[in-house]
């Protein structure tokens, strides 16, 4: 797990925000946040806006700001982008208390996660040790999301999201790739 604060200068997230937060994006609602198999539970919805998918290409104008951010991440732990599977911009709305959302992981292949925590807001992403579905998970740790914040981890450990209970929204672009060895 690689955590880097701090990630991009102030004008290029300025320029980040403004695109990831404008009432232009389109946004998609979900009424479960990871996988079709997850139970629908009270505020356990989200709000989504694909940015690139490997087997459609780029989908959203913002593919360049965010792939850019990526490469700066990339670039900041002496990495090289083998294979880039999926960026998705995704949101949750404030909840009256905390939700954890399903253990997941975003692809079955072997991959990195990365995410980019675009604004301060609450509502960590929670590591777990297992790499396999179960019945029980193991906290292994968690990310809180600060702004301009970068952290990435094995795309194989399941994870989760928290809704936030302190700011309106939690936006956060996630990142499924692989680097070259």
């Amino acid at each position: 797990m690689n955590r880097i604060e701090n990630l991009l200068g102030k004008n290029i997230l300025s320029v980040a925000q403004g695109m990831m937060t404008s009432p232009e994006v389109p946004w998609f609602y979900l009424p479960i946040t990871a996988t079709k198999e997850d139970p629908i539970i009270p505020y356990g919805g989200s709000l989504s806006h694909l940015i690139f998918k490997e087997s459609q290409g780029i989908i959203s104008p913002n593919y360049d700001v965010a792939f850019n951010i990526l490469l700066a991440a990339l670039d900041a732990q002496d990495q090289e982008l083998d294979q880039l599977y999926r960026i998705r911009l995704g949101m949750h709305t404030r909840s009256p208390h905390p939700v954890i959302f399903p253990p997941h992981v975003d692809d079955y292949r072997p991959h990195r996660t990365g995410l980019f925590y675009l604004i301060n807001t609450d509502g960590d992403t929670i590591i777990y040790k297992e790499k396999h579905k179960t019945t029980k998970y193991t906290e292994s740790h968690r990310s809180s999301p600060v702004e301009n914040a970068w952290f990435d981890f094995d795309g194989l450990h399941y994870h989760s999201a928290q809704t936030p209970i302190e700011h309106e929204r939690r936006i956060v672009l996630t990142y499924n790739y692989t680097v070259r060895n």
